[in-house]
């Protein structure tokens, strides 16, 4: 049986508020060309079937999926092609980055242990978090994919979430019910994510100087 980590399991949870707060230089961003823009979102487990994910603030959080493909795609005349591939990380999340003007689409690759759920659409915002009013559309969503996502430079369109209803019966294993295995971790509710980051390098810093 598994012995108590606490330091991994503290080294998962700011490794997700860094992300959260310094999306730019996420560890798992794949930058896809030159431009300012960025697509990005979670793929979690939807308990309550709601399409929304709950954070780690919220009263009941809700788990996320690490290692799950989601593919980018350009939309043109011609159709679609595929320009690049993100694997979600630790926190349940994947960016794309280095985005020009132009239309988009977002394919995951449905984890295969799971049943599928709701995915819901993202939201499309400056850098500064400012509201986008003209030039963009958020696209359209479909089973596992967002298409027809329109950005214009320097936004950031988030939270396209592929949500998940949890296990398949022949995937639930004693391990999980046992609690053996280390569970995946919550999200960091954004919102909080640059005072928590705060917060452990005071706690850093005071460390150091002792």
């Amino acid at each position: 049986m598994n012995s108590l980590r606490p330091s991994g399991r503290l080294r998962v949870v700011f490794a997700g508020i860094a992300s959260l707060v310094l999306s730019s230089s996420h560890a798992t961003a794949v930058q896809v060309s030159t431009g300012d823009s960025q697509l990005s979102g979670w793929v979690y487990v939807d308990t309550n079937n709601d399409g929304q994910l709950a954070f780690m603030g919220d009263p009941q959080p809700e788990w996320v999926i690490d290692q799950v493909e989601v593919g980018l795609y350009t939309q043109t005349g011609a159709g679609e092609q595929l320009l690049a591939t993100a694997l979600t990380d630790q926190q349940g999340r994947y960016t794309f980055t280095g985005l020009e003007a132009g239309t988009y689409s977002l394919r995951q690759s449905q984890p295969v242990e799971y049943v599928d759920g709701l995915d819901t659409l993202g939201t499309i915002y400056t850098h500064a978090g400012a509201p986008v009013l003209a030039g963009v559309s958020p696209g359209v969503v479909l089973n596992d994919a967002f298409e027809q996502i329109e950005l214009i430079d320097s936004v950031v369109g988030d939270y396209y979430n592929f949500g998940e209803r949890g296990l398949l019966p022949w995937y639930v294993s004693k391990r999980y019910l046992l609690g053996t295995a280390d569970r995946p971790s919550f999200v960091p509710e954004p919102g909080a994510a640059a005072l928590l980051l705060c917060a452990f390098a005071g706690i850093a810093s005071k460390r150091r100087s002792r």
